[in-house]
């Protein structure tokens, strides 16, 4: 058992290596169980069909909106981050706690689909690019062909059309209220969708990232990073700018910001009217039920908040 010194040790050593980018702690290699199944089809576009997006307005996302990333954001926090074994390039947490990381060995589709078992990460078939979580546990995933998946069970589900990024969040509903960014450009990004339970239907807007809060309204960053969250059927506009975004079931929102750092990009919590920073570098963000965020660095290194 380590004594007090040594934890302390071990605490400052974790900060240092994520302020490091993740380096200076070595991480295991993603798992290497036999690929399985895979989830390669389809091809890239979008085949859904809605309503065009309206006009550049202040609840419309769009790219006529210049964002200044430095402002509105307050000064570092110290967070304590614990850094999980494996590395990983897209990670997400549902609202039950379920986390799930698409891992960086490539295979058919994309690469490896890992679930985190409390003390590692338990590799399941198929290849993905991109990946969230419903708030039963199971993810969605598109792989590198746009293809959308879901998992029932112990497989996966074809969906109709294809994705860039998706979010799913509770909404009260048994498998939450799920968004998706399309290849179809438009201002602002890429037109958004939301799932009606047997297709996708347009809604107006552009983006590039998305998730989904806890009454099912999605919050998106578009290509300029402008930040906006549905409210109702409009789209309000939040200081700040972002490359990333998650918000957890208990509504806290967090983004991965403009500013680059080590580990990749600086962190931020949503306060409530503004951006208040965190010490650490991230590419990736997801967040736990708790609140807690779920970070993945640029050298693929995965953190959460304890």
């Amino acid at each position: 058992m380590l004594n007090s010194h040594a934890r302390r040790g071990l605490l400052v050593a974790s900060l240092v290596a994520l302020a490091t980018g993740g380096l200076a702690v070595p991480t295991a290699a993603a798992p290497s169980h036999p690929a399985g199944t895979t989830v390669n089809s389809g091809g890239a576009g979008c085949s859904a069909t809605g309503p065009g997006p309206s006009a550049a307005s202040a609840t419309n996302p769009n790219a006529a909106r210049v964002v200044q990333p430095q402002q509105q954001l307050t000064a570092a926090a110290v967070p304590t981050w614990h850094q999980l074994p494996g590395t990983a390039r897209d990670i997400g947490v549902g609202s039950d706690g379920s986390a799930w990381v698409i891992g960086r060995t490539p295979t058919s589709g994309g690469y490896s689909i890992h679930r985190w078992n409390g003390s590692g990460w338990t590799r399941v078939p198929g290849g993905a690019v991109g990946i969230t979580v419903d708030p039963t546990g199971q993810p969605w995933i598109f792989n590198n062909a746009g293809t959308i998946y879901r998992r029932v069970g112990s497989a996966w589900q074809p969906l109709p059309d294809e994705a860039q990024d998706i979010g799913v969040g509770p909404d009260g509903s048994a498998n939450g209220s799920a968004w998706m960014i399309c290849f179809t450009p438009t201002s602002g990004g890429y037109i958004i969708f939301r799932w009606t339970g047997s297709s996708w239907a347009q809604v107006s807007g552009g983006a590039v990232r998305i998730d989904v809060g806890p009454t099912g309204q999605p919050w998106i960053v578009n290509n300029v990073g402008a930040i906006y969250r549905r409210v109702g059927s409009s789209w309000q506009p939040l200081p700040g700018g972002a490359r990333d975004i998650g918000v957890g079931a208990d509504g806290s929102a967090w983004v991965i910001g403009r500013t680059p750092m080590a580990g990749g990009y600086s962190i931020h919590q949503w306060t409530g009217s503004a951006w208040s920073r965190v010490s650490g570098g991230a590419v990736r963000i997801d967040v736990g039920p708790a609140g807690q965020p779920w970070i993945v660095n640029d050298a693929g290194a995965i953190y959460r908040q304890s």
